[in-house]
């Protein structure tokens, strides 16, 4: 039950840190690499300050209320990319975002959204893979079930995220409280 409840506490950082404004489970047309990396963490970074702001927006915009994930998840990106831009401006938040990204260099929030997600995934499936390697096949499934199954991510990403675990541990270890979460074993 512990590693439950570690997991968990993960899962919430992880969400928070990427600030997914809706769940969005497209795939990206972005390459994740050790650059991309490098981007999102400092972006997100410069992010963290308006995660009340986004929080907000992801449980009340009329946007949010309007699509389900699963419909917005079927819209092409276009079109994702619109809504969320629209988004920003209903709440009032688009200038100070896009300086954000605009000195991050992203294209536009759509694509910082959706390589969010990506990370996300994949930093699950590393921290699941870590937490689970030690353990006997029996248990680990175990653990797995109650956990709500397989975390998914494209192993691609999940290698990308191994690569770069050093500095991905180092920046939630900066950014936010890990002592209630489990080792972050580089």
């Amino acid at each position: 039950m512990k590693v439950q409840n570690k997991l968990q506490l993960l899962k919430q950082a992880v969400l928070s840190i990427c600030l997914v404004l809706l769940t969005v489970q497209a795939h990206a047309k972005e390459t994740l690499d050790s650059d991309v990396v490098d981007q999102w963490l400092a972006t997100t970074k410069a992010v963290i300050p308006m995660r009340d702001v986004f929080e907000r927006i992801s449980e009340e915009s009329e946007i949010a209320q309007k699509y389900s994930q699963d419909e917005f998840k079927a819209m092409d990106q276009d079109e994702q990319d619109k809504l969320l831009d629209q988004l920003l401006k209903d709440e009032g938040v688009y200038d100070e975002v896009y300086e954000v990204l605009d000195a991050n260099d992203w294209d536009n929030a759509g694509s910082y959204v959706r390589v969010s997600e990506r990370m996300a995934q994949g930093i699950q499936v590393h921290m699941q893979n870590m937490m689970l390697k030690n353990l006997p096949a029996e248990q680990a499934q175990m653990v797995k079930e109650m956990m709500g199954g397989d975390v998914e991510a494209d192993p691609k990403d999940v290698e990308v995220i191994s690569k770069n675990w050093g500095k991905i541990s180092r920046f939630i270890g900066e950014n936010i409280d890990t002592s209630q979460l489990p080792s972050m074993g580089q």
